[in-house]
């Protein structure tokens, strides 16, 4: 919707990060996962940050259709750049990250990424 997310406002939480786009169908097959899990983690010190690689408008027709309870991030085609910075180095899609609290990234994992996955290198608490 426009509106900015204030990075600084997830500090000492651990952050849930995923790079997708409404094109990249694993991606797509992943957001119902993701929803899933930001909801059962609610309340908890976790955040999930989706950053899609497309434009503006792109997205919000794709969130009319399939739509997540946790913010979107509009990164445009710029965000595989973004990506590559959190070792994502062929640049591919989907690309899921877990920033620790300490700021640290203690997770990566390139494709599809399945709810016991995150649960495993998600804190108990």
């Amino acid at each position: 919707d426009g509106t900015q997310i204030n990075f600084a406002q997830l500090r000492g939480k651990t952050v849930v990060v995923n790079f997708w786009a409404p094109w990249c169908g694993p991606c797509v097959e992943e957001m119902p996962d993701l929803n899933a899990l930001h909801k059962e983690y609610a309340g908890r010190k976790v955040e999930f940050v989706g950053i899609g690689i497309d434009s503006a408008n792109n997205i919000q027709q794709f969130i009319k259709k399939i739509p997540v309870s946790y913010p979107l991030a509009v990164a445009g085609f710029a965000g595989t750049e973004l990506s590559r910075n959190f070792g994502n180095a062929a640049g591919g899609l989907p690309y899921t990250v877990i920033i620790a609290p300490d700021g640290t990234v203690s997770y990566r994992k390139m494709g599809r990424v399945s709810p016991d996955e995150l649960r495993a290198a998600l804190p108990r608490s």
